[in-house]
């Protein structure tokens, strides 16, 4: 049986400040741009895959490694935005 996180409005409670210790209200990690990422290019391609889908013909995939990212940013990109 799988249950997903669903809690009811009545268990939540309104955010108060903490005013003895301003530190602990500062976030500790950087923001989140939402822009869209600017890739200086592609280094490498690591790894390739052909997609298979009913509704629409069938498309390669390759694994790119970007110029001045790291292998964790990698992505998938089709072999036509390439």
């Amino acid at each position: 049986m799988k249950i997903h996180p669903v809690l009811h409005v009545s268990r939540l409670k309104p955010y108060h400040a903490d005013v003895t210790d301003d530190t602990r209200n500062q976030p500790s990690r950087p923001a989140v741009s939402r822009a869209a990422p600017v890739h200086q290019g592609v280094e490498e391609i690591l790894a390739e895959r052909v997609i298979k889908t009913t509704k629409s013909p069938r498309y390669k995939e390759y694994l790119v490694k970007w110029k001045g990212l790291s292998i964790e940013e990698t992505s998938w990109e089709k072999e036509s935005s390439l």
